[in-house]
């Protein structure tokens, strides 16, 4: 697709060579009229220029730092191990960059006030990147309406699973913050925190250091009651449930849904069942990140929300 003949295109460097930036956000950028990319940093210089490629004039970088100083750069895609999110977010806002950071951001409460900090009272702008939240099965009047018609929500579980039988994945390791929960249990509580609202009480359970598989309990500001359950022990599984006063919601591909999932709706006037248009949540989160930079959208998920729900997080250990 082509660039925006009407406005510069924001030049993207991205902090590592993870698959999810060489599978899910350099095509995004690619596909994107309003981004580019302009650099790549990793350790291995040789995997920075296999990335780089296909992108005109994007440079390759041996280390982070140097993609930090490019002056092409308006803005980072951390798309580093867990326990570097935080360090390198923050570097590159003390640097002046905008940041999308692969959730999850920060791993306590504390980093995330670090992160606020370095950011300041709005620029540059920072962004933890739950990409489910912008995927059209969300993002359109109709959800807002399917959710009036099943009523108050009283109680809701999601559950996410991913079969992971490499021992010697990252995702396993606890020196880079890796650990079901971090990897899949995120996006769950996440999920039920946007819907339901605050928590008012937190337990959860963890099998394994870092754990394999775990499950939560919350209960809601609201009275009603929250499960959600993750692992890397079964087999691959996404379910978003929202049981309320007047009807039942239930969703098959909650957060990796650029394919097609079904919705089901069931109130007293029947059931009803349809699939979304699929379509690509990390081209549409680059051009509301994009948008949010110039100052034509409010953040979808702000600091405060990356606040709220990893607070949550470290009361459920």
């Amino acid at each position: 697709m082509g660039r925006s003949s009407g406005m510069t295109a924001l030049g993207w460097g991205v902090l590592g060579a993870a698959r999810i930036a060489r599978s899910d956000f350099l095509p995004a950028v690619a596909a994107s009229p309003v981004a580019r990319l302009a650099a790549v940093g990793a350790r291995d210089l040789g995997r920075a220029a296999e990335m780089a490629e296909g992108h005109p004039g994007a440079r390759a970088y041996g280390s982070y730092d140097e993609v930090l100083s490019d002056p092409t750069v308006d803005a980072i895609y951390v798309a580093l191990p867990n326990s570097l999110h935080a360090e390198w977010t923050v570097r590159a806002l003390e640097a002046g960059k905008h940041v999308l950071c692969e959730k999850p951001m920060a791993r306590s409460s504390a980093e995330v006030k670090e992160i606020a900090a370095a950011a300041g009272p709005g620029r540059p702008v920072v962004m933890e990147g739950f990409m489910y939240r912008f995927h059209p099965q969300y993002d359109t009047p109709a959800f807002t309406a399917v959710l009036a018609d099943i009523g108050e929500i009283t109680t809701a579980h999601a559950h996410f699973s991913v079969p992971l039988a490499r021992p010697d994945d990252f995702r396993l390791s606890a020196e880079l913050g890796g650990g079901a929960f971090w990897d899949l249990g995120c996006y769950c509580v996440h999920a039920l925190m946007w819907l339901l609202g605050d928590v008012a009480q937190a337990r959860g359970t963890f099998t394994g250091h870092p754990d394999v598989a775990g499950s939560a309990w919350l209960r809601f500001a609201s009275g009603a009651t929250g499960t959600a359950s993750w692992g890397f022990t079964g087999t691959f599984a996404e379910r978003l449930l929202l049981v309320g006063t007047a009807g039942v919601l239930e969703l098959e591909l909650p957060f990796l849904a650029s394919g097609a999932g079904t919705i089901r709706l069931t109130t007293a006037h029947g059931h009803r069942r349809w699939t979304p248009a699929a379509a690509n949540q990390f081209r549409t989160q680059v051009e509301h990140f994009t948008a949010a930079v110039r100052g034509a959208a409010d953040l979808r998920i702000p600091l405060s929300e990356t606040l709220r729900w990893v607070s949550v997080a470290e009361n459920l250990r």
